[in-house]
């Protein structure tokens, strides 16, 4: 058994604490690290001074902060490094956003720096990458110093950092781009426990990245990373049981393990279980459930999860019952957080008055949105609007060129109108060849048009 030696908290194995980044002793061996606030200097429990800077100090313990017992509305609280090396291990987003906007707030960079100069400890190496790769605590952004950092970190056998620097070598941030060197520093990362590293080791063999396409080691990956409690694996684990990558197709092994991702708290699972209820995959349909997993994701900001609720409010379909303002607001919600379907959804309350007084003017320019968001759905919606002249000046020819373009985008009602359009020179000159092509449209493939 290994303990941390800055936080106390216990491990089977590993270097490094996955909480704190303190490095591991044995038990028996147990010790707490107090580091002085001036110069970073580890000192000896109960000094008084400082023996390289002099400073009278009072030591203080680095605590681990897990998500759940992070006062995220009071952070200012908490030790900053403390705080970097939590934000890493988060996957809510409103989290990491209120933490990263904490971070840029403070100005500490020169601490830190001296700090290391003192003891080249990797954890802090790897908040210096951190600090420099996202701007961080009064440093000016810099890839390649973020780089540098994390390879001096990953060279010590950090495995956090070694994860940050397989990144970097994916996408060339700070470097040339490497796949080989980001799998092999990603794998060694992973063979020392890291859960994040495992499942993006995963994704490295499912897309082949810098070594052989393998679904079975991409499988193999996820489920270890799965089974250490990381919800991000847990979630994508279960789509690898749902589509067969690397396994045998269980739709009850998918189901589970999105249900155990979606009961810790993340949202994409939240959101997805939901859709499962709704759907019957790996389990008995029950829109109930589905609904107040729905609610869950919504709570904590995910635009496709409140999407959903809108389609449950409209047309009734829970418990919850139909309320058709309650509609509006949850497409509105999702539509303003992005949802191209929402877009689509808010452009028809506005143009029909549901749950909202008709407003043709805003049913055009969400429509557009959509459109702009190259959603078939929005294309042929403003095409129909061009078509009417609903909140903007009737225009056959661009609600032509629209039609055609969703219909490129396999939307059928367009394949109906452009088929309309040829037929009676609507923006276009007529063609009875092409009309007749567009009517029998369904019976093959949209590519072939």
């Amino acid at each position: 058994m290994k303990i941390c030696s800055k936080c106390g908290e216990k491990f089977e194995s590993g270097k490094f604490c996955k909480y704190c980044g303190g490095t591991l002793v044995d038990e028996a061996k147990e010790t707490l690290e107090f580091h002085c606030t001036e110069c970073g200097t580890v000192l000896a429990e109960g000094s008084k001074f400082c023996p390289k800077c002099g400073m009278k100090v009072i030591a203080q313990k680095v605590e681990a902060i897990k998500f759940e017992d992070l006062d995220i509305d009071h952070l200012d609280k908490y030790d900053v490094q403390a705080l970097i090396l939590t934000v890493i291990n988060i996957i809510n987003n409103a989290a990491i956003i209120k933490i990263d906007n904490f971070l840029k707030s403070k100005n500490c960079i020169n601490d830190l720096l001296r700090q290391e100069q003192s003891n080249s400890d990797p954890q802090l190496q790897y908040c210096l990458g951190f600090c420099y790769g996202g701007g961080f605590c009064g440093a000016e952004e810099d890839d390649i110093k973020a780089f540098n950092w994390y390879k001096k970190s990953a060279e010590q056998g950090y495995e956090v950092a070694q994860r940050s620097l397989a990144r970097y070598y994916e996408d060339g941030i700070g470097c040339t781009k490497d796949d080989q060197e980001a799998f092999n520093w990603m794998k060694k990362s992973a063979e020392q426990g890291y859960e994040s590293a495992q499942s993006s080791l995963a994704r490295y063999y499912e897309h082949g990245i810098g070594c052989t396409k393998d679904d079975q080691e991409a499988f193999n990956w996820m489920k270890k990373s799965a089974e250490q409690g990381y919800e991000f694996a847990q979630y994508r684990l279960s789509f690898y049981y749902r589509d067969g990558i690397g396994c045998i197709k269980d739709e009850q092994e998918a189901f589970k393990w999105m249900k155990i991702s979606a009961d810790q708290g993340y949202d994409e699972a939240q959101f997805c279980i939901g859709v499962y209820y709704n759907q019957s995959t790996g389990c008995e349909g029950n829109n109930n459930r589905a609904m107040e997993y729905f609610l869950k994701a919504d709570a904590q900001g995910n635009s496709q999860a409140a999407s959903w609720i809108g389609t449950f409010y409209k047309l009734g379909i829970s418990d919850y019952g139909k309320d058709e303002k309650l509609a509006f607001e949850y497409f509105k919600k999702a539509a303003e957080g992005g949802g191209i379907e929402a877009q689509v959804e808010v452009g028809n309350c506005y143009e029909y008055g549901i749950g909202c007084e008709k407003d043709a003017k805003k049913a055009f320019e969400w429509y557009r949105k959509s459109a702009d968001n190259e959603s078939p759905e929005g294309i042929y919606f403003l095409g129909k609007c061009y078509s009417n002249g609903i909140g903007c000046e009737k225009n056959d020819v661009i609600a032509f060129e629209l039609y055609k373009k969703a219909a490129e985008l396999k939307n059928f009602n367009a394949v109906e109108e452009l088929a309309n359009c040829y037929a009676n020179g609507i923006g276009c000159k007529k063609d009875r060849k092409k009309t007749l092509r567009y009517l029998c449209i369904t019976e093959y493939p949209i590519s072939s048009v």
